[in-house]
């Protein structure tokens, strides 16, 4: 999956969970790779929302399906 916003691209977005609250996002923004780990919101439609903020202050959220392990 790859996100455009403008001059700013996220792309390579792996979610990894770990069924103890405690999960992974990997996602690479403007080429560089940014790694969380922890709760992230989720929707009632089962979408995991993250916002990136960029060095320039522009944000980008991420949504991405929760529901089925590996994104």
């Amino acid at each position: 999956m790859k996100t455009t916003k403008g001059k700013h691209t996220i792309d390579n977005i792996i979610l990894t969970k770990h069924n103890n609250g405690n999960d992974n996002l990997m996602y690479d923004a403007d080429g560089k790779t940014f790694e969380f780990d922890g709760e992230f919101y989720v929707d009632k439609k089962h979408n995991l929302h993250h916002e990136h903020l960029f060095e320039d202050g522009e944000e980008m959220e991420i949504v991405i399906p929760y529901e089925n392990g590996n994104y």
